[in-house]
């Protein structure tokens, strides 16, 4: 099966997300936190801006049971204005104001009574960060559509091969794959009832990165192939990804699953995409 990627830049996601890069989850293995990309803002925004909210923001996050399933927010809301709206329902309190897309995932959250005041305080920090990143934004906007033309062709050139063999495993020949300037280091995936398998990885400008976020988005995917098997034979076991918690160790299994079936993937393939994916799956065992 051909895949074929729907690339996507979207301002609502990126806003979000470079926020959530500087809101720091602890031991949570969803984490999104990026020390290196808060020290290049830093460098780029006017001098004597604060980063107290993004502390605060930290310590309230880590509090809330399922507080990993907040990463996935711009799946749910296509723009901005939607968005904005999905937190003000989330600060309603309660999964009924959420639709049945959203329900599963956010809905978990609001079970934690600290969400509602946290959902309220990350709009308010975003409307506030807005000022700033918005100017930023589309000042950068003919580098970013460069570097999203480089990890087209690249694609095109040299990971369409692998791609098509995940999606034919998956049977999904279309996944929407959104590049994220914030998301550094990390990756985002999701099905949505009606909306098919959305991934997101960060946007590469370099060589390098351009490998790193490929292999990131073909990890993404395979999650969706390897996860059903493993929590099949591991039973009805709790599963979380804060490292000191009792769920914890069904995440390191499913990771383990992706990342054996990725290896066995490049395998097959040139010598520079074994070697690759060698060297930049190590940062999550060692």
């Amino acid at each position: 099966m051909v895949c074929r990627l729907d690339i996507r830049r979207a301002y609502h996601a990126d806003l979000f997300y470079h926020c959530l890069a500087h809101v720091n989850m602890g031991d949570d293995a969803a984490s999104l936190h990026s020390p290196r990309y808060c020290a290049e803002m830093r460098q780029a925004r006017p001098p004597g801006a604060g980063d107290g909210k993004w502390l605060e923001l930290s310590h309230a996050l880590v509090r809330i049971e399922h507080g990993y399933w907040f990463t996935f927010l711009p799946f749910f809301a296509p723009r901005l204005e939607e968005m904005r709206e999905l937190l003000a329902a989330m600060a309603r309190g309660g999964a009924h104001c959420l639709d049945h897309r959203q329900v599963a995932g956010l809905g978990a959250m609001l079970v934690s009574p600290e969400a509602p005041a946290f959902a309220e305080a990350f709009r308010e920090a975003m409307d506030e960060e807005e000022r700033f990143y918005g100017p930023f934004w589309r000042s950068r906007e003919a580098p970013f559509e460069e570097s999203t033309h480089a990890f087209e062709r690249f694609l095109l050139e040299e990971g369409g091969s692998f791609l098509d063999a995940v999606a034919d495993r998956l049977g999904a020949a279309t996944v929407a794959l959104w590049l994220v300037p914030a998301v550094a280091g990390g990756g985002r995936a999701i099905s949505l009832e009606g909306k098919g398998l959305h991934v997101a990885v960060g946007l590469p400008a370099t060589r390098d990165e351009r490998f790193d976020a490929f292999f990131q988005c073909v990890h993404e995917m395979t999650h969706f192939i390897t996860n059903e098997k493993v929590i099949e034979a591991l039973g009805d076991v709790p599963w979380d990804t804060k490292t000191q918690s009792e769920g914890f160790d069904t995440h390191r299994k499913l990771e383990e699953a992706a990342h054996a079936f990725d290896y066995r993937l490049f395998s097959k393939g040139p010598e520079r995409f074994r070697l690759g994916y060698i060297t930049w799956a190590r940062r999550f065992f060692f």
